[in-house]
């Protein structure tokens, strides 16, 4: 087994701390508690940013922990991003939102695959 690539360990501490941030602005909306900056949100929008929150939570643990589920989890979630950013661009016509998530999917999805860390995730079973 070899170490963590550094970027894995970087993308693991990003989800995790926007997964933390995530679940803290959806209690807020959940509890209709208002925020300077922050739009508007339901009851319902905040328990769905909740959940977003605790799968960012989960995945950033998986990717920091390098167990081989959380590189197909990866894979899957990078890949919904994508067809995401794809909607966004072409049925919303929200250029800039579009060309982001598509391109952060990209580099993330090109990384994922890449042989060193297909081996860091691959090689534990």
């Amino acid at each position: 087994m070899s170490g963590r690539p550094i970027l894995v360990s970087l993308i693991g501490g990003l989800s995790f701390i926007c997964g933390l941030l995530l679940v803290i602005f959806g209690l807020l909306g959940y509890l209709n508690i208002d925020v300077p900056g922050l739009a508007e949100t339901t009851a319902g929008m905040g328990i769905g940013t909740m959940t977003v929150g605790l799968i960012a939570l989960i995945i950033g643990y998986g990717f920091l922990m390098g167990w081989s589920i959380f590189w197909y989890l990866g894979v899957i979630v990078y890949a919904l991003i994508l067809i995401g950013g794809l909607y966004t661009l072409f049925i919303e016509q929200s250029f800039m939102s579009g060309i982001v998530a598509i391109v952060i999917s990209l580099i993330i999805l090109a990384y994922l695959f890449s042989s060193k860390v297909k081996t860091f995730f691959l090689s534990k079973d």
